[in-house]
């Protein structure tokens, strides 16, 4: 367990940005070798890492943040041959405790869209001269604010940012852009939710005689987890960390790549663990820490899981 501690302190060291983790890809890979694993480096062509112990295959993903990463090692093959799939993600102290895990965690579906307004800039004294992309945008927020969606499936969209600057207060602006952050709970919802958006824009934009066109930043799906999984998995919570310990599911409306695994691939069967590590004040706060005691009881869960799955 000691060695847990010394991985964790030592890659806390060296922070690396998203699908550049040259160093921490580089120390996973060799201590995965020192511990007699066959492994693969640059999966996908980025700084995803692949281990084998014969049926036990370990992906270590990069740029889990932006959504790249699980892209990036589906186009390396990585789950060809897999027929169980299984991820963690540690939880603020809001949700699970340290030394409570639950048995499957559900994200939301999250895009985030933007979408470039052209108009045609005028002078403020003229303005019938141009097309106030600023109008346009105002429309485009409304126009969005209006759409209705199933009632039964919890979802949202909302503006989050709108930039449209002649660099004068006496001008209007001929370009603006807008970013709408999507999330469902509902993959299929969310599809509808893009469509609707992308209408709404376009058509909003043009009724003034301005042009949208519509840009998908980020997308990652909404949870596609197998119950039978989610059953063995609060199984192993149980025999490894005792009865108490294994809490509800837990719904969250944040997104997590790890779902374009079984996205891209059906057949697969997947669960999430959800691991209590008493982070505060909240995930992403700049001041977030957690309790280092989570690491063991992390630690637990995946031997256990080995054990089950493997004997």
């Amino acid at each position: 367990m000691a060695d847990v501690f010394t991985h964790f302190n030592y890659l806390h060291t060296i922070p690396e940005i998203g699908m550049k983790e040259f160093k921490t890809s580089a120390y996973v890979a060799d201590v995965l070798k020192q511990l007699g694993y066959e492994v693969e480096t640059q999966v996908g062509g980025a700084t995803g890492v692949v281990a084998r112990k014969g049926k036990l295959k370990l992906l270590f993903q990069p740029a889990e943040e932006t959504s790249e990463g699980a892209l990036s090692m589906l186009k390396g093959g990585v789950i060809d041959d897999i027929e169980i799939l299984i991820g963690m993600h540690g939880r603020p102290i809001q949700e699970c405790r340290v030394g409570e895990a639950a048995p499957a965690l559900y994200y939301s579906a999250a895009t985030h869209v933007r979408i470039d307004i052209t108009g045609v800039q005028s002078h403020g004294a003229r303005p019938y001269l141009g097309t106030s992309a600023l109008d346009a945008a105002c429309l485009i927020v409304q126009s969005a604010n209006a759409l209705r969606f199933n009632s039964n499936v919890v979802c949202n969209m909302k503006a989050t940012q709108i930039h449209a600057d002649a660099g004068v207060a006496n001008a209007v602006p001929g370009t603006a852009t807008i970013t709408f952050d999507l999330r469902s709970r509902d993959n299929d919802v969310m599809e509808l939710m893009i469509q609707k958006l992308r209408g709404a824009a376009e058509n909003a934009a043009a009724s003034i005689g301005a042009k949208a066109d519509f840009t998908i930043l980020h997308q990652t799906p909404a949870s596609i987890i197998t119950p039978e999984i989610t059953e063995i998995i609060g199984e192993v919570i149980t025999s490894e960390l005792g009865e108490k310990a294994c809490i509800p599911p837990i719904v969250t409306a944040g997104g997590e790549d790890f779902f374009w695994y079984p996205k891209m691939k059906p057949e697969l069967k997947t669960g999430f663990i959800a691991l209590g590590e008493d982070a505060e004040p909240g995930l992403h706060d700049p001041a977030m820490h957690f309790n280092h005691d989570a690491l063991p009881y992390g630690v637990k869960i995946h031997k256990g899981l080995v054990k089950k799955f493997l004997g």
